[in-house]
C-alpha cells in the first residue's frame, strides 16, 4: 500500500521557518558512480566550481545552535550533499549533538553504506539517528565494478546492513537501488529478495540526468520520472524546493537547494543566522524569481530536476499568480 501524500505544499506558505534543513558534510566520496559529480575529472568538477572538502564540527555547531531561534523546528535534519556522509570523522558526532539539542523532528544520513562497519554502525546507533539511507550500486560485487568502479566484497557488505538492522532499535533502514546498477540480467525482484529481510523499506529508483557534464544516454536505455515509493514525481514550472528548505555547504555557505552548482549563495553561517536567511530579502527576492520564470537564473535554466523529480503535492504552477501576490505582500512588509 502506497503511503498517503502529505498536505499540498502551497497551503503551508509563506512559511515562517525551513520544514528541512540539509547538511552536506563532506564533498569527499569513497567511491565514483558513472552518473555522479565524483566520476568527473579534477579539472571538471574545479570548472563548476566543485571543490572536495569537509565539515569541520565548528561550523556545523554553529548551524545547529542556529535552529534555537527558528519560529519552529524543522521536520528533517538530513545529512547527505554530493559526497559521502561518512567520511566526515565527526559524523556521529554531529548526530549526536543534534539530538541532544532536539534541533528536528528526525535526523537521517543518505549514504552509499560501504563505510558501514560495526564501529561506525554502534557510533550512529548511540548517537540517537532517526534514519538511515543507503543508496546501493547494485545487488553484485561486478555490479559495483560497472557502476563505480570499485571492487568490493558484497558478502561483508550485506553483513553490515544487516548487523546495522538487527542492533538498531530506533533507526529507520531505508535501502535504496538506482534502476540502472542493476544489470539486464538482474530484476527488482532480485534486489527486494536480497534486501527486504535486512530493513525496513527497499525501493527501487531511476536515473534522471542531474549533471549536465555527463551524457546520461549511454547509462539508461530510457530515463523516466523519479519514483520513490509513496509518489511518482511530475515535471513543474515552479521549482519548489527553495520555498521549503535551507542547505548548509561544507564552507558554511548557505543555499535553497540539493544543485551542484548553488542557483543562489543566500549567506554564511559564520556570519548569519539561519533565520535571518530565511527571512532575508535577497532570499525572497530569489523566490519571486522561481515564480515569474524560473530560468532568469542561469543555473535554474539548466537544472532538471523539476523534470523530472518533484512531488505531485509540491506542484506550484496552479498557484502561480496566488504565489506572485504573496510573496509580492512579503517583500514590500
Amino acid at each position: 500500500m502506497s503511503k498517503p501524500l502529505r498536505a499540498p505544499l502551497f497551503k503551508h506558505l509563506p512559511l515562517h521557518s525551513p520544514f528541512s534543513i540539509h547538511i552536506f558534510p563532506s564533498y569527499y566520496c569513497n567511491i565514483k558512480c558513472n552518473y555522479c559529480i565524483q566520476s568527473l575529472s579534477s579539472d571538471e568538477q574545479e570548472r563548476i566550481g566543485f571543490k572536495p572538502q569537509m565539515m569541520s564540527f565548528d561550523i556545523y555547531k554553529k548551524a545547529i545552535d542556529s535552529i534555537a531561534a527558528l519560529p519552529a523546528k524543522p521536520k528533517a535534519l538530513i545529512f547527505a550533499g554530493h559526497g559521502e556522509p561518512l567520511t566526515n570523522p565527526k559524523i556521529a558526532e554531529m548526530i549526536a549533538y543534534a539530538k541532544s539539542q532536539n534541533s528536528a523532528g528526525r535526523t537521517e544520513i543518505v549514504t552509499n553504506g560501504l563505510l558501514l562497519n560495526r564501529e561506525i554502525s554502534d557510533a550512529l546507533i548511540a548517537a540517537g539517528l532517526d534514519r538511515l539511507r543507503i543508496s546501493l550500486q547494485g545487488i553484485t560485487a561486478s555490479d559495483y565494478k560497472r557502476v563505480c568502479d570499485t571492487n568490493i566484497d558484497f558478502s561483508n557488505f550485506i553483513d553490515s546492513i544487516r548487523y546495522f538492522y538487527i542492533n538498531n532499535e530506533i533507526t529507520d533502514l531505508f535501502v535504496k537501488i538506482i534502476d540502472i546498477a542493476l544489470a539486464k540480467s538482474e530484476t527488482a525482484e532480485m534486489f527486494h529478495k536480497l534486501f527486504d529481510p535486512i530493513c525496513d523499506t527497499a525501493e527501487v529508483e531511476h536515473l534522471f540526468p542531474f549533471i549536465e557534464q555527463i551524457d546520461h544516454s549511454k547509462l539508461a536505455d530510457k530515463l523516466t520520472h523519479t519514483k520513490h515509493g509513496d509518489y511518482n514525481a511530475v515535471s513543474v514550472n515552479i521549482c519548489p524546493m527553495p520555498f521549503y528548505m535551507l542547505v548548509v555547504l561544507p564552507n558554511g555557505n548557505v543555499t535553497c537547494c540539493c544543485s551542484i552548482e548553488p542557483p543562489i549563495v543566500l549567506g554564511n553561517i559564520m556570519r548569519e543566522s539561519l533565520l535571518s536567511i530565511w527571512l532575508s530579502e535577497k532570499r525572497r527576492v530569489f523566490l519571486r524569481t522561481l515564480i515569474d520564470n524560473r530560468r532568469e537564473n542561469p543555473i535554474c535554466a539548466k537544472c532538471t530536476v523539476p523534470d523530472y523529480g518533484i512531488q505531485e503535492n509540491d506542484n506550484l504552477d496552479e498557484y502561480r499568480e496566488k504565489l506572485m501576490n504573496l510573496y509580492q505582500e512579503e517583500l514590500t512588509q
